[in-house]
């Protein structure tokens, strides 16, 4: 089992409507992360990574408005800008391959889809989906401190909305890609 604890980085990567005449633009945010993973072998043929991960993606989306200004023909804009605090629950289902490259050192990599679940949904920002389905590689690499304990350090990135985050009169779709630095503790046993 590997007990995480990192911090990241969300950038979302939003498009907006072809009929809406406003303007969408997104501005990065950090938040923290922490978890545990169950590294699983089975039969000695396929490992497999799951567990829960609760993970911050945090993002600001700005939407300019153009208005034209009577009776001058003027245009100005009207700028609204939310700050979203997203908290996910997410379930990884990994493919890990690694092992140890040294007497002390392993480094091994998983990847697959995962599972999110919005905890917060906003309620100031409409068409918002509470669901996100996305994919994940993790590079973690271990020290031993004894035959059960290793510290581990590693980093991991998501790219979510596979399904598609938002949908609403501005933005037609959005994705995000988040990108985390962990360490922790694994804790191993061989059954």
């Amino acid at each position: 089992i590997d007990f995480q604890v990192g911090y990241g980085s969300t950038n979302a990567d939003v498009t907006e409507q072809s009929i809406a005449k406003s303007d969408v633009s997104t501005n990065n945010k950090g938040g923290v992360t922490f978890g545990a993973l169950l590294n699983i072998n089975l039969l000695d043929i396929l490992n497999l990574t799951t567990g829960l991960n609760f993970t911050k993606k945090n993002f600001g989306v700005t939407v300019d408005v153009p208005y034209v200004i009577p009776p001058s023909g003027l245009t100005d804009s009207i700028t609204n800008s939310t700050a979203l605090n997203n908290s996910y629950l997410n379930i990884p289902v990994n493919i890990n391959i690694g092992g140890m490259v040294s007497d002390k050192v392993g480094l091994s990599f998983s990847g697959g889809p995962y599972f999110g679940f919005l905890l917060n949904p906003p309620n100031e920002f409409s068409g918002y989906n509470t669901f996100d389905l996305g994919l994940n590689g993790i590079i973690t690499a271990n020290y031993l401190l004894n035959a059960f304990t290793s510290i581990i350090l590693g980093t991991n990135m998501q790219y979510g909305g596979l399904n598609n985050l938002i949908t609403n009169s501005d933005i037609e779709t959005a994705h995000t890609f988040n990108w985390t630095a962990f360490t922790g503790l694994r804790i191993g046993f061989d059954f």
